[in-house]
């Protein structure tokens, strides 16, 4: 009797713990983990070096300039909504942003497009607000600069011979890719379930012609690559663009898809890695427009650093819980949040909670998602 009044008493008390437990997990799921980091304080700039001072001369005419037609595309205080969440809050739910998006405007505008010589070891004083997220986002430094931008691609020129024998290859899966093999397998596999088979696809970044590979090693009917630098193509099954290419057929309207692919692009821009002008806006604004281009029913297969936000200046962004859901603004992952972080060994509360260091990412982050309608 005794010992059964002993057990009895100790398993009232753990109940009342868990009781007591219920609620303050209920309120952190409804607030959101991001809400749970340090608050935000001014992030710190790259070392300065001689002739960055260049890049801040007609800062403010420049940003007026690659804002126009942006409107809430680059607003990223836009609210966040959570789906499938547990017991209907944000824990474990799929964030989505939804944004009206001027599709003529943000095309039609060519400083976003705009070619430039600077890349400033530090960014210009008066953008740090806008590259960091008005401070939420911590900066690392690492520069880079190679100029693809009104140049030439790595690989300018794509012969058939070449573009079929890598297509064989990422049939049977034994394409290295750029990436290596373990990750062009995988890009192909997601590629195929995507099921493009007879459909248009926009390649959005390319130095060599693999991921345009997977896509044709899948079935699509066609490949358009729109990339910095010029390259020229001798596959029938792939067309190339330069940005001011794309611009024109867009607004004569004959640019249209229906899959959108990007790898380890969207990453640069903006940050006058590649001859770019700097442009804190870059990658959702390339996302909007992607999203402009792809028809309904389409999809968007996206691949960028996955870890804690941050912006490596000048060389890439990594992308956490704070922008990643405006990059995919009006779209929706196929697979819950949740699920494409654990697909890439992260667990979100190392995020949230400090877990790794500034610009560190353990791995590569491939987002499969559907076109929403306009908001």
């Amino acid at each position: 009797m005794h010992t059964t009044r002993s057990w009895s008493k100790r398993s009232r008390g753990r109940f009342r713990k868990v009781v007591l437990f219920v609620p303050f997990l209920l309120v952190l799921a409804s607030v959101g983990f991001t809400s749970l980091g340090p608050s935000p304080r001014p992030p710190r700039n790259c070392p300065s070096a001689p002739g960055d001072e260049l890049a801040a001369l007609n800062l403010t005419m420049h940003r007026r300039e690659v804002l126009k037609g942006c409107g809430e595309v680059c607003d990223t205080t836009t609210p966040v909504s959570y789906e499938d969440g547990w017991l209907g809050t944000s824990l474990f739910g799929t964030p989505i942003v939804r944004k009206h998006v001027d599709c003529e405007a943000l095309w039609a505008n060519s400083a976003i497009d705009q070619a430039s010589s600077l890349a400033p070891r530090s960014i210009p004083a008066g953008w740090i607000p806008d590259y960091t997220m008005n401070g939420r986002v911590p900066i690392a430094c690492q520069h880079e600069h190679s100029v693809y931008l009104g140049g030439e691609a790595i690989e300018n020129v794509w012969t058939r011979e070449v573009v079929d024998t890598c297509v064989a290859h990422a049939r049977d899966r034994t394409l290295e890719g750029t990436y290596g093999q373990d990750k062009t397998t995988e890009a192909c596999d997601r590629m195929e379930r995507m099921a493009v088979a007879g459909k248009s696809v926009l390649v959005v970044g390319s130095e060599r012609p693999w991921l345009e590979c997977c896509a044709l090693a899948a079935g699509a009917s066609h490949v358009t690559v729109l990339e910095y630098g010029r390259i020229r193509s001798e596959h029938p099954q792939i067309s190339t663009l330069t940005p001011e290419e794309a611009r024109s057929q867009f607004l004569d309207r004959k640019l249209s898809f229906d899959v959108v692919a990007t790898f380890s692009s969207l990453e640069h821009s903006g940050l006058g890695r590649y001859g770019d002008a700097l442009n804190p806006f870059g990658d959702l604004q390339a996302v909007a427009r992607a999203w402009c281009v792809t028809k309904p029913g389409g999809q968007l297969f996206l691949n960028v650093p996955a870890g804690k936000d941050c912006l490596v200046w000048n060389a890439h962004r990594v992308y956490g819980s704070l922008r990643l859901p405006h990059l995919y603004a009006n779209w929706r992952p196929v697979e819950s949040l949740h699920q494409l972080w654990r697909d890439v060994n992260v667990h979100p509360l190392q995020m949230w909670f400090r877990g790794w260091n500034l610009g560190e990412h353990s791995n590569r982050l491939i987002v499969v998602a559907d076109r929403l309608d306009a908001p």
